[in-house]
């Protein structure tokens, strides 16, 4: 009998054995599944962080002096937040043709993966020893606007830029691009010439641009400033003449008039033009902002509702005017023309606008013989030069408005 109370307990003992690695089983995947959980969790978390880190640093390059490696280095930081280490985080950079890239300003998309192992705590018992987690995140960057030194975006005009009768165009530091379809988009004739560090236009073009032109519909663009708000409007704009030299400031005016021989500055701040401008004498200022709008029956500064001319700007004295520096809505924004002012801008005298200038319905216009050095990105409706006038546009991505970056997570 004791035999075979001995078999039994020793039955017994191997079950409760069995029993107990089961339990101990049961309680590792409750345990350690929980705890994969988490760190899945934490993982993802960590990714999707240094994306938008390493994402936000890429549009910020050229404010900070960013590399992609300074990139990566903000990445793992914000990984390590979340408790992630160095070695385990990847960051790589994709152009917009899916290609791996160094150069922040032609990054398309960043992605983020962490990959690690770790310790698990009761498993061990049933050979596993170790579990591994990864994660992955991917942000879509629009890039901040630069491209064009100089912009046509007159959809359909014929042609959208003209140099004629040995008139020149030139363009430093940046391309000119013709959004119109017209043919010709691009006239070039007697004698002209018209440069730009690359040219392209969706219409034809008519005699011989340097480079030549890159035409045909896929050199289709967006408006660089459409997302650009209008200032606040609605405020009186009574038509001034200046006769006497003076000083003036921010707020809203008609149409403003200084005669010739007499110079007048602009206190810095924002300018609400309603009635445009005729400048035989000398208007000046530093940390300008101007806008042309329309106006409603009142006077009131108002949107142009549909295509207007509010007033033609003619410059036949001196206009030397200055962009707000960083900290202002407006950086590096000198001139906003309403999106819907077909005014015409003539410089026949002197301009000297530095910053953008942004009119993009209006038709910029230099006449027989004027010759005008601009330290700007023009983006304009029209460009006309004619008879032996002279256009030359320095653009520099800095001084300049830039439309900020976007991100979007799109993994």
């Amino acid at each position: 009998m004791r035999g075979g109370d001995s078999g039994q307990q020793g039955s017994v003992l191997v079950l409760a054995a069995a029993l107990s690695l089961l339990l101990i089983g049961f309680v590792g995947l409750a345990v350690d599944g929980g705890e994969i959980q988490a760190q899945q969790r934490q993982s993802q978390n960590a990714a999707d962080g240094a994306a938008l880190a390493a994402a936000t640093a890429v549009i910020n390059a050229d404010n900070y002096a960013y590399t992609t490696t300074d990139a990566t280095n903000i990445a793992i930081a914000v990984a390590g937040f979340a408790g992630i280490d160095a070695a385990d985080v990847t960051v790589t950079y994709k152009d917009g043709a899916g290609s791996v890239t160094s150069v922040p300003t032609s990054v398309a998309t960043v992605t983020a993966a962490v990959a690690h192992n770790f310790q698990t705590l009761f498993l061990p018992v049933m050979g596993i020893d170790s579990a591994s987690i990864s994660a992955t995140a991917t942000v879509s960057i629009t890039q901040a606007s630069t491209g064009c030194g100089v912009c046509s975006l007159s959809a359909t005009a014929s042609p959208a830029v003209s140099a004629n009768n040995g008139g020149q165009i030139t363009v430093s530091g940046g391309a000119l691009n013709v959004l119109s379809s017209g043919s010709p988009a691009i006239l070039v004739s007697g004698g002209s010439g018209i440069s730009a560090t690359a040219v392209t236009s969706v219409g034809s073009v008519t005699g011989t641009t340097t480079p030549a032109a890159t035409t045909g519909p896929l050199q289709v663009f967006v408006d660089p400033l459409s997302a650009l708000p209008v200032p606040p409007l609605g405020a009186v704009g009574n038509d001034v003449v200046y006769a006497a030299t003076q000083t003036i400031n921010p707020g809203t005016y008609g149409k403003i008039t200084v005669v010739s021989g007499i110079t007048v500055t602009m206190n810095p701040g924002q300018y609400i033009i309603t009635g445009g401008m005729d400048i035989g004498g000398t208007l000046r200022g530093n940390s300008v902002f101007m806008y042309f709008s329309c106006a409603d029956g009142t006077r009131h500064a108002i949107q142009c509702a549909t295509p207007t001319d509010p007033g033609d700007i003619s410059i036949g004295g001196s206009l030397t005017v200055s962009a707000p520096p960083s900290g202002s809505d407006y950086t590096g924004l000198v001139w906003f023309g309403d999106r819907n002012n077909t005014a015409t801008i003539t410089i026949g005298g002197s301009a000297a606008p530095t910053g953008t200038v942004y009119a993009p319905s209006m038709n910029l216009y230099i006449p027989i013989g004027s010759h005008q050095s601009l330290t700007a990105r023009v983006i304009v409706g029209t460009i006309d030069v004619d008879h032996g006038g002279r256009l030359n546009v320095t653009y520099t991505a800095s001084g300049n408005y830039v439309a900020p970056g976007k991100l979007r997570m799109i993994a």
